[in-house]
């Protein structure tokens, strides 16, 4: 493997950093830089350094001069690159080696190079002032500096190597950032070979790598904006996911440091939402909704789809502040739900011996984003509230999003009969129905004599059409429940609870015809039982009619 060339100004090779220690074992195929221990690694689309004002730093390197002879791609398809090292007064091989290898123990093969342009050398300690030597590297593996210069505003240093790569070293901490190293996007590289902490690590071209470690008093969105450039969702879940650091629990220890190497090409920046900004027909457009919405979307919430008995909501927190507790209100109403917000996004509950989580617990959401469909009647933003309706012996609420809810009043918990109905903004509607358990029974053993699946069902299924047949005959069949012209039925299902069995039905609005126009089909929306009866005593008028019609004719 081609060693990494770093060629260092005589002062930084002898301080404290910028060397290995003494003894340390060197290993010449590994290319590095010396002085520099790294953190933090990550590859995110190179920004030029170049636009920053820059100033001449003093001399790159006062015992040597540097050129780029040649380049190119050899047989292989490596790229190459030959350089033209001149010694200058007071420089040695050393310097020479230093350049190339990072170390001095290449001065023998420093040496070969110099006799092939003046083969009167007598030894590596003989070089002549002037003395030229070309040596011919990997560029994607080899860095060589080709210029260094200074930031005036930041006061960082910054070295340009001949393949194009740049080093920019900051004298402080900003926000924790201590180094950058871009590397080109040289078509001709494959990848960079990078050499840390006795790791190669190969790095995309187009790439930066970077170098944090925390400092007391740095803000985690200001850690993210520092190293992709932008503070978006995205940016801080990729964080997040590489390095174990969450909002919730910032800050980390002092000095604590990760080592992360992230994608290539990946445009960081959050993709536009386009939230859902007409409501579902027939629901309250009053300021509070919209001052609602608004506050919605200030907090990265926003509703991207709406279905029948309910909206989906995108979350995208870019907010510091935001907790779990306060998504939740700004979904539901109520911080109830706090819980399944955190689980949604992907923050594990911590559980106690108990198998309870610890109630001071409220995760930063910050970097969070996900998905979560809220029905319609979990959107608890009350806009009115009726009261008690003596005709019906319920309780009428209205919420902001156009839901109105029903709360049916009971004598007992036992009693049969309506619970609650849920009329939707989007003419869907959900009704809860108490089941009297002697009609559950005989509903249950209609299924039993005519009704049966297929024995090659699993149990489980066949309890499912159970249920869907015990739902379908009731909602069909029992007087009282709140059937309409065109009504489908979208969902039904039977649960047990502590008050007794529960019908549920959700119904779609749908349009009628036909039979469904008819008088008959009125009469049996609003009892199905006595229309039936009904129908069959007009059946049985015609067909006594007909009977004597016929026996008259005889």
């Amino acid at each position: 493997m081609v060693h990494l060339v770093l060629l260092l100004a005589a002062s930084v090779l002898t301080a404290s950093t910028g060397l290995l220690p003494a003894g340390a074992p060197v290993q010449p195929p590994q290319a590095r830089i010396a002085g520099t221990q790294l953190a933090l690694i990550s590859t995110i689309p190179a920004v030029a350094l170049r636009d920053q004002a820059a100033a001449p730093a003093p001399e790159t390197n006062p015992y040597l001069d540097v050129e780029l002879v040649d380049e190119g791609v050899d047989a292989e398809g490596r790229w190459f690159q030959t350089l033209r090292l001149t010694i200058k007064a007071g420089g040695t091989l050393a310097d020479a080696s230093e350049a190339i290898y990072g170390d001095q123990m290449h001065n023998d093969e420093m040496f070969e190079a110099a006799r092939r342009t003046n083969p009167e050398l007598r030894g590596p300690q003989f070089v002549p002032i002037g003395q030229q030597l070309e040596v011919t590297v990997s560029a994607a593996s080899t860095y060589v500096v080709q210029e260094m210069t200074m930031d005036e505003a930041t006061g960082a240093s910054i070295k340009s190597f001949f393949n194009g790569a740049q080093e920019t070293v900051y004298p402080k901490a900003r926000a924790g950032l201590l180094r950058i190293v871009d590397f080109p996007a040289d078509a001709r590289a494959s990848t960079f070979v990078f050499s840390l902490d006795e790791r190669v690590l190969e790095i995309a071209p187009g790439s930066r790598l970077f170098e944090y470690r925390y400092n007391p008093g740095d803000a985690f969105a200001d850690i993210v904006q520092s190293t992709y450039g932008v503070a978006s969702a995205k940016a801080m879940q990729d964080f997040i996911a590489r390095t174990g650091w969450t909002p919730d629990r910032w800050p980390p220890k002092a000095n604590e440091s990760r080592r992360v190497i992230l994608s290539t090409v990946t445009a960081w920046e959050d993709e536009p939402i386009t939230p859902v900004t007409v409501a579902p027909s027939g629901s309250i457009t009053s300021q509070k909704l919209i001052e609602l919405n608004e506050e919605r979307a200030a907090a990265g919430v926003y509703p991207i789809a709406f279905a029948g008995s309910g909206t989906t909501f995108r979350v995208r927190i870019t907010d510091s502040t935001l907790t779990a507790r306060d998504v939740s209100r700004l979904l539901y109403g109520s911080e109830d739900s706090y819980l399944s917000i955190a689980t949604k996004g992907g923050i594990s509950l911590p559980v106690d011996g108990a198998g309870k989580v610890p109630d001071d617990f409220n995760p930063v959401m910050l970097g969070r984003v996900f998905d979560v469909h809220v029905d319609y009647v979990d959107e608890m933003f009350v806009l009115n509230v009726y009261g008690r309706d003596p005709r019906i012996r319920a309780n009428i609420t209205r919420l902001v999003n156009g839901t109105v809810i029903v709360d049916y009043e009971r004598a007992t918990p036992e009693e049969s009969g309506l619970q609650r109905g849920v009329y939707y903004p989007t003419g869907y509607k959900k009704v809860a129905y108490r089941l009297n358990d002697t009609i559950y029974i005989l509903v249950d053993f209609l299924h039993f004599v005519f009704g049966r699946p297929a024995d090659s069902l699993n149990r489980y299924a066949q309890d499912l059409d159970r249920q869907d047949f015990v739902a379908s005959v009731i909602w069909n069949w029992m007087p009282g429940l709140p059937r309409e012209l065109g009504d489908v039925v979208d969902q039904s299902r039977i649960v047990d609870t502590e008050d007794g069995r529960i019908l549920e039905v959700v119904v779609a609005p749908g349009a009628y015809s036909g039979l469904q126009g008819t008088i008959f089909y009125t009469w049996w929306i609003a009892n199905p039982f006595l229309t039936l009866l009904t129908m069959v005593f007009i059946a049985s008028m015609i067909v006594i009619g007909l009977t004597q019609l016929l026996r008259r004719r005889r």
